[in-house]
């Protein structure tokens, strides 16, 4: 009987990434980044006028320019992966109460400031409507990568579970249901179970008179001699000893 063992089982999946070089995580923060800073500008031109000038002109030149720039780059630069991430939420069933409402906020702030930059609309309500559609775009796409940054391990935790599932127990189904969050680790108490069951199937193992007719002859130099000889191969290969007599006859056969 050959001694080969099977082949290792690998996990196809990835290792989910750290924060500092996953793409998508990266792709929502550094936007939110951006149009945070972008509020933060435009926060110290409003001090400033309620404070009567209480900063230099060149000051609010620069905090507005810097702040309308910042606010475009978080608020449309963002967009694709806020969607992408809702898209992926909704999916897997973790969207929420915000992702219900951030791409038609996204879609309506887009369009308005399009509007506003194509045409010479400049009342009170146009430039009310730009500042809360965009501040609510930028609070979505915070909350979304906090949400992402939040789910990172909970993520991790399914890709182990998966991992076990596939290369320790070579159930493919349990993997891809642990990726889906349907399959939980099992615990260490059924797993040390589950190892002495089939180290007990493994060891009460029957050989039949055909199997051992089968395999004798493979053996050649090494074929079992005696008694004692055929119970040390049985003890090797994971086999049940057969009764004293039976060893007798197989090992009188093997001779012959």
């Amino acid at each position: 009987m050959s001694n080969a063992t099977p082949t290792a089982r690998k996990f196809w999946k990835s290792r989910p990434a750290p924060m500092w070089r996953d793409l998508r995580a990266l792709s929502l923060l550094v936007p939110a980044i951006a149009a945070t800073l972008g509020g933060i500008a435009y926060s110290i031109q409003g001090i400033a006028v309620t404070q009567s000038g209480a900063l230099p002109e060149a000051w609010i030149d620069v905090a507005v320019s810097s702040g309308a720039v910042l606010l475009a780059i978080g608020c449309e630069g963002g967009t694709l992966s806020a969607m992408a991430e809702i898209a992926r939420k909704r999916r897997d069933g973790d969207a929420g109460p915000v992702d219900k409402w951030a791409g038609w906020v996204s879609f309506a702030a887009t369009v308005f400031s399009r509007l506003l930059a194509l045409t010479a609309l400049r009342s009170l309500w146009a430039i009310v409507a730009l500042v809360v559609l965009s501040a609510a775009d930028v609070y979505a796409l915070i909350s979304e990568a906090g949400e992402y940054l939040a789910l990172a391990d909970r993520n991790m935790e399914r890709w182990l579970t998966a991992r076990h599932y596939y290369e320790v127990r070579g159930d493919l189904h349990a993997a891809m249901a642990a990726l889906r969050g349907d399959a939980v680790m099992p615990s260490q108490a059924v797993t040390v179970k589950e190892e002495a069951q089939a180290e007990v199937a493994r060891i009460e193992k029957p050989i039949t008179l055909e199997e051992w007719r089968q395999i004798y002859p493979r053996l050649n130099g090494s074929c079992p001699r005696s008694v004692a000889q055929l119970r040390a191969w049985c003890d090797a290969e994971g086999y049940a000893m057969p009764s004293e007599s039976t060893a007798r006859r197989w090992v009188q056969e093997a001779r012959k």
